[in-house]
């Protein structure tokens, strides 16, 4: 078998194995599954938020934990970047968001991380424009009012 071959199978072996690992990980968390109607309603209110401009109002919905342990001006810098991208593109549809699941471990516990995904199209004015993924991360620990993460730029992570 030629070596192409053998690196070809053995990656797509390996990446089945992750994919039923991966699977199996989530349906362990399926009891812990906040209600989404919630999750979303919070997600909708924060990327209005960040488009207002609104410091105080963003800041009021991020987890205490999350913005003791996140560096000095994360909420100006949260509003300052998204801002603008959300003046230029408009603000996705709420009904369009992706729900995403990913378990993270944290400190030794295994945590289910709710995602909620947002795409601002990219702008057809400039080339090689790419679209700009806003995500917002919730946890069960601190219910579906609180931000525990969040990330803005043109590759989406959970």
């Amino acid at each position: 078998m030629k070596p192409v071959l053998k690196l070809s199978l053995l990656l797509t072996f390996m990446i089945s194995i992750h994919a039923v690992a991966h699977a199996q990980s989530l349906e362990q968390f399926k009891d812990q599954r906040m209600d989404e109607t919630a999750i979303r309603i919070t997600a909708d209110k924060a990327i209005h938020l960040i488009a207002a401009k609104d410091y105080s109002g963003l800041g009021s919905i991020l987890d205490s934990n999350m913005l003791m342990s996140a560096r000095p001006g994360l909420v100006k810098q949260m509003v300052d970047l998204g801002a603008p991208v959300l003046a230029s593109r408009g603000i996705p549809p709420a009904e369009q968001a992706h729900l995403m699941y990913s378990v993270n471990v944290i400190r030794g516990d295994s945590l289910l991380i709710h995602s909620i995904v947002y795409q601002a199209d990219a702008d057809p004015a400039v080339i090689d424009a790419k679209p700009v993924f806003f995500v917002f991360n919730f946890a069960r620990v601190t219910g579906t009012d609180k931000l525990v993460g969040y990330h803005m730029g043109s590759k989406m992570k959970p």
